[in-house]
């Protein structure tokens, strides 16, 4: 999993949440970061590309924390909007207005109590819904997301404080590079074989069925759809620049993603 840095700067062309409104938009919610953010310890054998934080919202959770530069913000959030879209299990979620001498706007992602193990609980045969793994291939291919590994799956027991069995869902979409507002011939002109997860996890998505099923999802997804989760959040944050271009790409990839899954999976 990867954080945020402790920079100052806010997103570029971003409004002041605060000044949006009572009501914010569907999809978007907003908690303030009630307490310090604190650096997150990375579990044995995962190294994170950033420095993760932890901090509580007003509304009494913990949530790992991303930002403050747009592209992350967007990414994260569009990816857990889309991923709703589709059913793919994600953690509960919210836009962060965090403190401090200046405040800033990040995403959050709600902590769960299982972080960097999920392959040997797949092993085990303790994952409800093991299949995740097999959706990812076809979620991550559709918004060209090259980061999936065990640091971004994590779980919470099926019955509170009683279960060996856990739920796993995804996090991590900030590297989505659709989402991030890469240019579509750079994305297009990268070798396949990049969405698929890492080593570890890769023995835990064979199931076609499940990514297939995942796919079919994904083409009903209309361009609509798709431009109403940038325009709620831009109505949230302000412009995002490439909002346009992504939902026109994407809508472009969804009447293509068994071809373009096979294409992952093929390389």
């Amino acid at each position: 999993m990867t954080g945020h840095g402790r920079g100052r700067r806010r997103p570029r062309a971003a409004a002041e949440p605060f000044l949006v409104g009572p009501t914010p938009p569907a999809g978007v919610r907003w908690v303030t970061i009630i307490d310090q953010p604190r650096a997150v310890m990375a579990p044995e054998g995962v190294i994170f590309s950033t420095a993760p934080t932890l901090a509580m919202g007003s509304d009494g959770v913990d949530y790992y924390l991303k930002g403050p530069a747009l592209e992350i913000i967007v990414a994260e959030h569009v990816g857990y909007r889309l991923a709703q879209l589709v059913t793919l299990a994600t953690p509960g979620h919210a836009l962060c207005r965090i403190g401090g001498s200046e405040e800033r706007i990040g995403f959050g992602s709600r902590g769960m109590r299982v972080r960097g193990n999920v392959d040997r609980l797949l092993a085990e045969h303790r994952v409800a819904n093991a299949g995740l793994i097999s959706e990812c291939i076809a979620f991550d291919t559709w918004i060209a997301n090259e980061d999936r590994n065990v640091s971004n799956v994590v779980g919470e027991p099926v019955v509170p404080e009683a279960s060996a069995i856990v739920e796993i869902f995804a996090i991590d979409f900030e590297k989505a590079r659709i989402l991030r507002g890469e240019d579509r011939f750079a994305v297009t002109a990268t070798t396949p074989g990049r969405c698929i997860p890492g080593a570890t996890l890769l023995p835990f998505c064979r199931d076609q069925r499940l990514y297939s099923r995942m796919c079919d999802r994904i083409a009903a997804v209309s361009r609509d759809a798709i431009e109403r989760v940038f325009l709620e959040l831009s109505a949230a944050i302000g412009p995002i620049p490439w909002a346009d271009a992504a939902s026109d790409f994407l809508a472009s990839r969804t009447s293509r993603i068994h071809s373009l899954v096979r294409g992952e999976l093929n390389a």
